[in-house]
């Protein structure tokens, strides 16, 4: 029950001027003024007061009534979350506690908590997918015969540039993950449309209904969280993973799906706790909303969240469970919906037959030439009278002046030569790998990087270093091939 403990109105009437016909009537209404003047300025509020505070006691009442009616759900315990999913036989699970990345993330956390603060801060305003969470993103609110229903249109969360240094912490155990981390200012924005339509009680008829829109903007003041994660990975198919692998959604997805058995996802929060110091409200037109009617929306708000901050924190603890089964249909529906992981970027080179029949092609070719450069005939053209203009116009294998044995053996070593140009320009020139070590177990990720001339022109024309491009494939990939090429047809 809602009951008005003080209701001030206030009316200023500064000039009141009354005129009749003739001078009786004036006489009797300038004397009727100052009377006038006093009870509309004195008694009026008064009177108006006494007609309103059962007005609004009777329809507060019946709004926070319905209010409640709704809230009570989350007021009250929370129901047991479903127990969690069994892992599918045959299916080795990352163990978040001793898993090499995960100690290196705590062992960062740890010890450059102002570089992690940095990273953290530099978080732009995240909007909550609320058509993915299927939400009810509608409320309505009853008060005898006046119905007020709001659709949120757009959530976000801001402030994360308020994180404290020093307070990001994460542990982890089996398939669990728990972290807490403090913010000086967290806040919510919600875009909402709001709609109020009436009844008259006097004649039952619809009045005509009110459509406005509204920011709600919630600073939850200082606010330490602490969220507890259920995270079912495959071990084999986060270390058979690339570099570039860990970025693909679908990917990190694949890691997950087909681990568990039974009803519930894999991948869930089972807990989430906060503490607020003071929340604050704010209600700010974005549309045909009247600024004043704004403020005394936000003077409302302000008045019911103070003295309401473990209700609030309640309500907040509680909407996870309340969520939980929404949730876990929603995370089912990704991974059954995501797409398979794609392949990998990373280039790894010639492998395999096509490494060994270069190797074994450029070995071949050389071993020719050599054979054909220790033939019997050393001088093949008797000594003659050729003219110079003659001569010139023979190719440099047929000059008197080339031995047989490396006219025939030029062109064999010049072709190894090009297999071997083909062979360093598909491999690889150097590999960068990244091994995580805790205690006796390694994990190797990689190669991270690697360099070679098709992957340096490759990430050029993907960064739009166009010069670095075209002189690495001019010069380093094909001037060697343009360049043998000439000298094998001059020779032939």
């Amino acid at each position: 029950k809602v009951e008005v403990t003080r209701c001030y109105i206030s009316f200023v009437m500064s000039m009141l001027h009354l005129r009749g016909t003739d001078s009786v009537l004036n006489s009797a209404l300038s004397q009727f003024e100052p009377a006038l003047k006093d009870f509309i300025n004195k008694e009026l509020p008064e009177v108006a007061c006494s007609q309103l505070e059962p007005l609004m006691e009777k329809q507060a009442s019946a709004a926070l009534s319905s209010v409640l009616v709704q809230l009570a759900p989350f007021l009250t315990s929370n129901p047991p979350l479903p127990p969690e999913p069994a892992a599918r036989p045959g299916v080795s699970l990352v163990n978040w506690g001793s898993f090499p990345p995960a100690q290196l993330l705590r062992a960062l956390v740890q010890r450059r908590p102002e570089r992690v603060a940095g990273i953290i801060q530099r978080i732009r305003p995240q909007k909550i997918p609320l058509d993915m969470l299927g939400i009810n993103r509608s409320v309505a609110i009853d008060s005898l015969g006046t119905t007020l229903r709001s659709y949120t249109e757009e959530l976000t969360v801001e402030g994360f540039n308020s994180f404290v240094p020093g307070s990001l912490a994460i542990q982890g155990s089996g398939s669990h993950v728990w972290s807490t981390a403090s913010f000086e200012e967290l806040r919510f924005g919600a875009k909402l449309q709001a709609q109020v339509r009436s009844v008259d009680p006097q004649t039952l008829t619809q009045e005509r209904p009110l459509l406005e829109e509204f920011q709600v903007r919630l600073q939850l003041g200082h606010v330490m969280a602490r969220a507890e994660t259920l995270a079912m990975v495959s071990q084999h198919t986060l270390n058979s993973m690339e570099v570039d692998q860990f970025q693909d959604f679908g990917c990190l997805v694949a890691s997950a799906n087909g681990t568990s058995m039974g009803p519930e996802a894999p991948l869930a929060l089972r807990q989430l706790q906060l503490n607020v110091s003071q929340p604050w409200a704010q209600v700010a037109p974005c549309g045909s909303l009247d600024p004043q009617l704004a403020e005394v929306a936000t003077t409302l708000l302000k008045v019911i969240l103070s003295g309401y901050v473990p209700s609030f924190e309640t309500i907040l603890q509680s909407s996870v469970s309340k969520m939980h089964h929404a949730m876990n249909d929603v995370v089912k529906q990704i991974l059954q919906n995501t797409p398979p992981c794609g392949k990998t970027e990373v280039y790894f080179g010639p492998e395999g037959r096509v490494n060994l029949s270069l190797l074994l092609l450029s070995s071949f070719l050389a071993l020719s030439g050599f054979c054909a450069l220790f033939s019997r005939q050393i001088f093949p053209h008797e000594e003659g009278s050729e003219d110079d203009e003659s001569l010139a116009e023979l190719p440099l294998a047929t000059h008197p002046a080339v031995p047989v044995g490396l006219a025939r053996s030029y062109p064999f070593f010049v072709v190894a030569t090009l297999v071997l140009f083909l062979f360093s320009d598909l491999g690889l020139g150097t590999v960068v790998n990244i091994a995580f070590r805790a205690g006796d177990e390694v994990v190797t990720i990689g190669p991270a990087f690697s360099f070679s001339v098709m992957t340096l022109s490759r990430d050029s024309i993907k960064g739009g270093a166009w010069l670095i491009a075209v002189l690495v494939i001019g010069l380093s990939g094909l001037w060697p091939f343009v360049k043998l090429g000439m000298l094998l047809y001059v020779w032939l």
